[in-house]
């Protein structure tokens, strides 16, 4: 066998470059590929007021008040302006979530009114996180806040709109740059309306007064 002698001056040919390891392009993180509206349940899609009176302050403990208030989720009426506007939304495409400030342990009552009173089947159901023992349970609004942050923090852009009925609740989402859009201007739009208002919401100038629902 031959050999050739390799100059001293060229240098020997470098190894191939191994390619870089990437992780995989997760799918939801894709801009633009979803368009989630949340739709508050209680004021907006169910009525509980009917059982309000057993929320009445006297010597029952404040939680044994809430859970009574409660055990009547399967009983809440639904409001069919709201019924009507989620299966609007729902025909248009958009993706479906619903919030609560419900505690947590309301999760499978409400989920179970939702499929009972044929609702659109939502992608995720967002309740109260527990509240430690000895703490006052979250506010309202934060809660509401942290499943609105549950989607942009998927990808900003999905959060399309988040539907409530109070005007203390939206304004406070408006202000934390969630597009909030107050439930009530929304019912009875024309489906070209109520793709431009879930596209391009403003800041919300009426809804109900707050609640603890």
């Amino acid at each position: 066998m031959t050999t050739v002698d390799r100059p001293a001056n060229k240098p020997a040919p470098r190894p191939a470059k191994r390619a870089r390891a990437t992780k995989p392009r997760r799918p939801w993180a894709k801009p633009g590929d979803d368009r989630v509206v949340i739709i508050d349940i209680d004021g907006v899609l169910a009525d509980l007021s009917a059982h309000e009176s057993l929320l009445a302050v006297d010597e029952r403990p404040a939680e044994q008040r809430w859970e009574e208030f409660f055990a009547h989720i399967p009983d809440a009426a639904v409001i069919d302006t709201g019924y009507d506007l989620a299966w609007a939304i729902d025909g248009l495409g958009y993706t479906i979530v619903y919030s609560t400030t419900r505690p947590r342990y309301t999760r499978d009552a409400s989920g179970l009114w939702l499929t009972t009173k044929d609702f659109p089947a939502g992608k995720a159901m967002f309740t109260r996180p527990k509240t430690p023992a000895g703490l006052h349970p979250q506010p309202a609004w934060q809660t509401k806040l942290s499943h609105a942050r549950a989607v942009t923090h998927q990808h900003r852009a999905w959060l399309r709109a988040f539907i409530d009925d109070e005007s203390a609740m939206l304004a406070k989402l408006t202000v934390a740059e969630i597009p909030a859009v107050d439930a009530h201007t929304l019912a009875g739009l024309t489906t070209t309306e109520l793709r431009i208002a879930l596209e391009a919401p403003t800041a919300p100038t009426t809804g109900r007064r707050a609640s603890q629902t």
